[in-house]
């Protein structure tokens, strides 16, 4: 296979994939997707509480009023 068939392969495979990249992109638009809204409502034996945390930054307020972060 000579250098110039290797090319024109590559051309051809080349506007083949541009063209089906189009396609796929025409087809799975996000835009154009349909949602549906689902409720689900968590079960009481569903949810478990395992630590409760407490963060504390500290912070001034500074002439103007603002709050500085001390961090």
């Amino acid at each position: 296979m000579s250098l110039d068939e290797v090319r024109q392969k590559q051309l051809e495979l080349d506007s083949r994939f541009q063209q089906e990249a189009r396609t796929l992109s025409a087809t799975f638009r996000p835009e154009a997707m349909k949602l549906e809204t689902v409720a689900i409502t968590p079960r009481k034996a569903d949810i478990a509480v395992e630590r409760v945390v407490l963060a504390w930054l500290p912070y001034r307020v500074d002439v103007t009023g603002r709050f500085e972060p001390l961090f």
